[in-house]
């Protein structure tokens, strides 16, 4: 859809910690009644994210699937463009 065509445009960036340690949450799935958030680690520690044991994506991207009880510090930020009109 051409950007000209929409009437609102967002990001909603979600955040929370994960053994107290901060993720940001880009997925939401079940696993029967279980809701599970699929989180990347957005610390910069190659150590810490070894020892938690999470999945390595690529150099210094790691990721985990985790049930939503177990995170903490749950945010979400909505960024809204004002001006949609381009080269205004």
């Amino acid at each position: 859809m051409p950007v000209a065509e929409l009437d609102e445009l967002f990001e909603l960036n979600s955040t929370c910690r994960w053994n107290g340690h901060p993720f940001r949450i880009t997925a939401v799935s079940y696993d029967g009644e279980t809701r599970l958030f699929r989180l990347f680690y957005t610390g910069h520690n190659a150590d810490t994210a070894e020892s938690l044991r999470l999945n390595k994506a690529d150099a210094g991207v790691y990721w985990a699937v985790v049930p939503e009880s177990e995170v903490t510090d749950v945010e979400l930020i909505q960024n809204t463009l004002k001006d949609l009109r381009i080269g205004s």
